[in-house]
């Protein structure tokens, strides 16, 4: 990316934006300090790809590895996954000031508050230090709107460029933007807008064979994990919501929807919203390119996620992929701030206000997993599903402030405690879980019997025993290998095999993959040495020895 952040003004303002930019930073960084658990174990795989692109750098190709995301982590991973939680937690705070100086560039009185209404995100809280392509995306496509707010078009094409081989969503705002760009006759930005997909497609071409590689690649990836997770429904995101951008955030984006519909009905006084907003008319196509990503990138993800339909990958409705849009949500709270004063008859707002009240109480007020509301009968036990006001408390917070408060410092006050509050009371951080635990006893005796001190393979396909060896040798052990029926025929005796119930048979993504009854049915090959289950009795491990080819 050739744009030069050096370009950006300070105001007196913006240097007030920057130290608290600073305090995020070292939130953030000590909140990792608390979450010593993973997320998702994506995040060591993602690591551990990074640093692997130094020995073949085809690694990184793909939809699953993220391709410009790694591009751009390969060198800072040199340092150590230490290293990156800084790393992170740094690009996490500075989007909370990109945000906070997009919102001035458009001509928010609220740019404040779009600081804030990203910094105090929940899932921005959580995945803030952690290896996930989903929030860098944001900061990316921040950093290509911030551009386009500037008017240096050439810059904003080619960061929105890179943005569509971190994450292919975004493939499909580049011909949008490419129309914009045709129709204003700025040509060498329209065709700058394919470089780096045409450069990831040239070296995946070079790699594969394959000549139309981003198409073949996107198409094997979605066909290969579409029956993998379950599609939690069309309706789950806008379910999980609150979770993800918190109760303010979700409650001012859905007034924004209200506003849209207010417009088209000529509810909204837009002759005194242009005289107090003259420059609106400058920066409408940024507006439009705030909310039409959201859009998009929200409504695919949906349309992943629809039972009925079953269309692309099913993702497992993972809640950290509405981060890729997270300061854009942050940005349409503060053009709702701007706005709503200019409604014409409030009792539009007043009405759908209270149906989103309803909503919030009957059907979004359920604690969660970190992956779906539990909201339904407990198959096992018959339990019935127990509610969770918080949400609502803190949504009718939202609600009576954005009714009551009119003066802008106060409502930005306001919001930004009612989105401190909300985290506190919803952020928890994450702690080793038994699964965990379980791989990290068991990768540290595999150590202490000598096995990897004598080099011998280690057969496995869970990233931790990677993860828990470099912690405790720093370096990578270079024997693991993959397993399946397929290596474990190659596999010389005396090699070990660490099979467990997460990753060793996942028959629809490999039928190859192996379940403890091959290791039974050949007690000739194969000795067992351990047999360890986690602490929840979710989770098995079993070491084996090769004894005989």
């Amino acid at each position: 990316m050739t744009a030069n952040i050096s370009s950006i003004k300070f105001s007196g303002d913006d240097k007030k934006a920057l130290w608290l930019t600073l305090v995020v930073f070292l939130a953030y960084v000590a909140y990792s300090f608390l979450a010593t658990g993973f997320y998702q174990h994506d995040e060591i795989g993602h690591y551990f790809n990074m640093r692997e692109f130094w020995s073949n750098p085809n690694i990184i190709l793909g939809n699953s590895p993220k391709t410009g995301y790694k591009l751009i982590y390969v060198i800072p991973a040199l340092l150590g996954n230490k290293f990156l939680v800084y790393f992170n937690s740094a690009l996490a705070a500075f989007a909370c000031f990109l945000t906070y100086k997009v919102a001035q560039r458009i001509g928010s009185k609220f740019a404040w508050l779009a600081f804030f209404m990203l910094a105090l995100q929940p899932y921005w809280i959580q995945l803030s230090f952690r290896n996930y392509a989903d929030t860098f995306s944001g900061f990316v496509l921040l950093l290509a709107l911030y551009y386009h707010s500037e008017k240096k078009y050439v810059a904003s094409s080619l960061i929105l460029s890179f943005a569509g081989i971190i994450r292919q969503e975004f493939l499909l705002l580049i011909p949008i933007y490419g129309i914009w760009q045709a129709l204003n006759k700025r040509w060498v930005c329209f065709f700058l807008l394919g470089t780096f997909p045409l450069i990831n497609n040239i070296w995946g071409f070079l790699a594969t064979g394959e000549p139309l590689y981003l198409l073949t690649s996107s198409s094997k990836t979605a066909a290969r994990y579409a029956e993998e997770y379950p599609r939690q429904g069309f309706d789950h995101y806008f379910k999980m919501g609150i979770t993800i951008w918190g109760a303010v955030q979700y409650f001012l984006l859905v007034i924004y929807v209200l506003l849209f519909f207010a417009k088209r009905a000529k509810l909204f006084n837009q002759a005194d919203y242009l005289k107090e907003y003259p420059h609106q008319k400058e920066t409408a196509d940024s507006l439009l390119f705030i909310s039409l990503p959201v859009l998009i990138y929200f409504l695919i993800h949906c349309i992943f996620n629809w039972n009925e339909m079953k269309i692309g990958a099913s993702t497992g409705g993972n809640l950290r992929y509405m981060t890729a849009v997270s300061p854009l949500v942050a940005l349409l709270c503060a053009i709702v701030c701007d706005r709503y004063k200019y409604l014409n008859k409030k009792a539009f707002v007043y009405v759908g206000a209270a149906i989103y009240i309803v909503v919030v109480a009957v059907f979004l007020s359920y604690p969660n997993n970190n992956i779906k509301l539990l909201d339904e009968i407990n198959k096992q036990t018959g339990e019935e599903p127990k509610h969770d006001y918080v949400s609502l408390l803190f949504t009718l917070g939202s609600v009576a402030s954005l009714l009551i408060i009119t003066k802008q410092k106060q409502l930005t006050t306001a919001f930004t405690v009612i989105a401190l509050l909300f985290a506190l009371f919803s952020v928890r951080p994450f702690k080793a879980s038994p699964e965990d635990i379980t791989m990290e006893t068991v990768t540290n005796s595999i150590i202490a019997k000598g096995y990897t001190d004598k080099e011998i393979p280690i057969y496995t396909n869970h990233v931790l025993f990677k993860y828990f060896y470099d912690k405790k040798k720093h370096h990578i052990y270079d024997k693991q290998i993959y397993t399946d029926s397929l290596s474990l025929q190659i596999a010389p005796v005396g090699s070990i095999i660490l099979w467990e119930s997460h990753y060793g048979y996942r028959p629809k993504l490999n039928p190859n993959t192996v379940n403890p009854g091959y290791f039974e049915r050949r007690p000739k090959q194969y000795t067992l040495l351990q047999n360890r289950i986690s602490s929840n009795q979710r989770f098995q491990a079993l070491v084996f020895e090769k004894i005989a080819p």
